[in-house]
């Protein structure tokens, strides 16, 4: 086929992905499903970090429930766990993650794991300032967590890291000197950010963010 008809064939296929994806504010929104020529939404476009963790199975019974009765464990079920205080805090450097599980020997596998993410989400949310939301996959066999964070919140984390940033034009321009530019590619001075002159700095990328979200984690 032709060069036309090849691009007809490579927009159905969705393929020509610059011609047929959508962005806003620099956020990825929509872009092509290969093979079916339509787009679909990127649900994960603004986070920085994704968490992905099995939905945990339902318990049919409580404890106590199950006494006097041939109760199977369920091959579903996670096994239990032993010593769960100890094994929640080599997982943790923020606060405590033992405080609800008490002096417990063993705690069931299901009901550790709902310790562990709640510990988890207040630490993201309050400990470390950071966005959470949360969507369940299509067969609802896991959940992805959105970890983000706004401008103001990467200031914040850009300054408490002394994060290396590029200069912004406005700030060659505010000193009367244009951008560097060796062999076609710009050459900008580098300093520790700081947010009460966060104009003289480039705005933060994708990968500024990721780094900056997983030092504060």
């Amino acid at each position: 086929p032709g060069g036309k008809q090849m691009q007809e064939i490579a927009a159905f296929a969705g393929l020509d992905m610059r011609s047929h994806t959508s962005v806003h504010n620099g956020v990825v929104s929509r872009a092509p499903l290969p093979g079916v020529g339509c787009k679909a939404k990127i649900d994960d476009a603004d986070a920085s970090i994704i968490l992905v963790l099995p939905i945990i199975p339902p318990r049919a019974s409580a404890p106590g429930e199950a006494e006097g009765m041939d109760d199977e464990p369920d091959e579903a079920l996670l096994p239990d766990v032993e010593d769960p205080c100890s094994a929640a805090e080599r997982i943790f450097l923020h606060g405590s993650a033992s405080e609800q599980m008490g002096n417990a020997e063993v705690i069931w596998g299901d009901m550790y794991q709902r310790f562990l993410r709640t510990h988890l989400a207040k630490v993201i949310v309050q400990t470390c300032g950071l966005s959470l939301s949360s969507f369940e996959s299509i067969d609802a066999d896991v959940v992805f967590w959105k970890i983000t964070a706004d401008n103001a919140q990467l200031q914040r984390l850009a300054e408490k890291f002394h994060y290396i940033m590029p200069h912004s034009s406005a700030a060659y321009k505010e000193v009367g000197m244009t951008v560097p530019v060796v062999h076609g590619v710009e050459m900008r001075a580098h300093s520790k950010f700081t947010a009460s002159n966060a104009a003289d700095f480039e705005e933060f990328r994708s990968m500024d963010a990721i780094r900056l979200v997983t030092l504060e984690l």
